[in-house]
């Protein structure tokens, strides 16, 4: 069974279910349709949810957004209103209504329909995403459906979502460690100490004006690194930056934990993104904006400024298979035993994997955990 009062807000941006399951790669027997081939501003078009053959299906998401040649995928595109406002809901999406239609309810369902109202201006051609559930562990996610522009002059997205580079070699990221940059290294299980070749993770940073270089690494190449900024060592009210290795789903993601789970944000206040598969790691590196951010699930923002000090998080795990959705890290995460002065290049420092050990209860770090399932 779905999350039977329909999926949280923090989906919004994956629409992916965390049913300790994989999505199903083969032919969906489920399907999205539109009334219309093609949209004008302002103009009511409904959409449908069913199956082939009646199949029946418990659980949906719908999203739309501006196709990839944009350059701003993650923008949700007009509004929808349900037609059954009993079996089915528009749920607010970082803080603007009616961007996701969901189920509402975890029962059997054939045929779902709303009604989507296309934005005021002609934001080009759009793409429409359905995730749908058929039982709890078995999933198809992101169907596709396009939908084309009637014509005339496009709008162009406001923000551009900055493109990732995949290398091809690294340099040693641990090289100018408390000399140019600070560095922070994570040693392997039930060792004490590493000089950066030997590391389980690591995470170097400097300051470059009122920006900042951030360069991180796991051991594992499916895999993904995420750093949180938090003004204590719980978990709760902390800004996050993940990186996913996965190839050909290489990504930078600005998050944010409102409690024990992870709220993916746009992409915005970094650049120059690099990510990949290196040497047996999953490698990034990205420059930061001193001031990140964000907004909550009820509408409101909140602003990070790397120059205070906080305590860091470092955690890692796998990415699903041909997403870049993280799933939950793979070892207790690590944290700094004190905050943090990004600002300031002092000898590297090593977290001790057992007194990670100790505390890991207490280190629910949800930079990857995401347990606000449906």
């Amino acid at each position: 069974m779905c999350y039977p009062n329909g999926p949280p807000p923090s989906t919004c941006m994956t629409l992916f279910p965390k049913h300790g399951v994989e999505r199903q790669t083969g032919q969906s027997p489920f399907m999205l349709t539109l009334s219309q081939e093609t949209y004008a501003p302002g103009q009511n078009i409904t959409v449908e949810v069913e199956g082939n053959g009646n199949s029946i299906f418990v659980g949906f998401q719908v999203t739309a957004h501006r196709v990839e040649s944009s350059g701003n995928t993650e923008e949700f595109i007009g509004m929808f209103t349900p037609s059954n406002a009993s079996r089915s809901q528009v749920i607010s999406c970082l803080g603007q209504p009616g961007k996701m239609w969901a189920h509402k309810d975890n029962f059997n369902k054939t045929k779902m329909t709303a009604t989507w109202t296309a934005p005021n201006s002609n934001l080009g051609d759009l793409e429409f995403f359905l995730t749908v559930v058929q039982h709890k562990l078995m999933f198809w996610h992101r169907i596709p459906t396009s939908l084309q522009a009637a014509g005339g002059d496009v709008v162009a997205p406001e923000h551009m979502v900055p493109k990732v580079t995949v290398p091809t070699s690294l340099s040693p990221m641990w090289t100018a460690c408390g000399e140019s940059k600070g560095c922070w290294l994570v040693p392997e299980s039930g060792k004490t100490s590493c000089d950066g070749t030997d590391c389980q993770a690591a995470i170097s940073y400097k300051k470059q004006g009122n920006l900042f270089e951030v360069e991180m690494a796991v051991k594992g190449q499916d895999n993904y690194i995420s750093v949180g900024f938090s003004g204590d060592k719980m978990m709760g009210d902390d800004q996050t930056v993940s990186c996913t290795a996965n190839m050909g789903h290489e990504s930078v993601q600005v998050g944010y934990n409102p409690g024990k789970y992870n709220d993916r944000q746009f992409t915005m206040g970094i650049s120059n993104l690099t990510v990949g598969q290196v040497n047996g790691q999953a490698y990034c590196r990205f420059t930061c904006e001193a001031s990140l951010t964000i907004v909550t699930e009820t509408g409101g923002s909140k602003t990070f400024n790397l120059n205070n000090e906080f305590y860091l998080f470092l955690a890692w795990g796998h990415v699903h298979d041909g997403t870049d959705v993280i799933g939950k890290h793979s070892d207790a995460p690590a944290i700094s035993s004190k905050m943090i002065d990004l600002k300031v290049i002092v000898p590297t420092s090593a977290a001790s994997r057992t007194a990670i050990c100790n505390i890991v209860s207490l280190l629910f770090v949800a930079l990857s955990l995401l347990l606000k399932t449906w």
